[in-house]
């Protein structure tokens, strides 16, 4: 399991604390690093989601949305080829 968050680029990895993609209108993924925990969060405008620690394994609240939009929009679902875990 990750216990860090990196960014991986033409030029290799970097470790970093926090990292936020702003897109479209007014939209933003951030994955952040506190501690030894590792959040989620997803904004458009004023409201969104957050989940405080992904790392948890056990009733992980990240992997039960990601389920309900894809079981309320089943043509959304994806499983990225493009994946690769990663060992720390």
């Amino acid at each position: 399991m990750r216990k860090k968050i990196e960014v991986y680029t033409k030029q290799g990895r970097l470790n970093v604390q926090e990292v936020t993609l702003v897109f479209g209108p007014h939209f933003a993924v951030t994955v952040r690093k506190k501690g030894e925990k590792l959040s989620f969060e997803m904004v458009a405008t004023h409201h969104g989601f957050k989940v405080r620690d992904v790392n948890t394994m056990r009733d992980n609240q990240l992997e039960k949305v990601i389920d309900a939009v894809v079981r309320y929009n089943p043509s959304l679902k994806t499983d990225s080829p493009e994946f690769v875990e990663v060992s720390d």
